[in-house]
């Protein structure tokens, strides 16, 4: 789901809001306007707000100081391990997405990221495995990485913010890993 008017614009509910912010190429990715939009929101009563950046670079994480929740979504084209070292948002993010986990080179990409994640997080108590970083194939139907995280994501919002989610609780998806599979094989 990418959260542009374009995309979003079958989206006509009293309770959802949907509006853009031009950046004009302001630092971080966000608009000046982002602090009085979030207010006005919040005064408006909407208890659960959504702010996507245009994107952040490897020391941008202004978006930090706006939300009480981050995730950073980024690809396994980060290149060397050491790299990670320098992306600011994975000592600030409460979750971490990799998308087009299909690309060759994924899984490794996603080990490196939780030991980074974990080196940064201090939690060296729990096992990689354990690190909120998700692996996903946005662009796949059902895909079994992207209901990993919603389900995951749905239960760190309870937990931390205490929102009320009780429409998980009928829901029983089947969460793992992704796995690369088309409705209809090449073959």
């Amino acid at each position: 789901l990418l959260g542009d008017r374009i995309r979003m614009n079958s989206v006509y509910s009293d309770n959802i809001y949907l509006h853009s912010l031009a950046t004009r190429g302001e630092k971080g990715g966000i608009s000046d306007a982002l602090g009085d939009t979030l207010f006005v929101l919040k005064e408006a009563g909407f208890d659960l707000i959504l702010v996507e950046t245009s994107g952040t670079g490897q020391s941008d994480s202004e978006i930090v100081s706006f939300c009480d929740f981050t995730i950073y979504v980024m690809t396994s084209d980060f290149g060397a391990p050491s790299q990670l070292e320098k992306i600011e948002m994975l000592e600030h993010a409460n979750m971490v997405v990799i998308n087009k986990f299909d690309r060759k080179g994924s899984s490794d990409a996603q080990r490196e990221v939780r030991k980074q994640y974990q080196r940064n997080q201090n939690l060296f108590e729990l096992p990689l495995t354990e690190m909120p970083v998700f692996g996903t194939i946005a662009s796949s139907f059902n895909d079994p990485g992207v209901n990993l995280f919603y389900e995951n994501l749905v239960l760190m919002l309870k937990e931390k913010n205490n929102f009320n989610l009780n429409f998980l609780e009928n829901e029983s998806l089947t969460a793992k890993e992704p796995a690369s599979s088309s409705l209809i094989p090449a073959s």
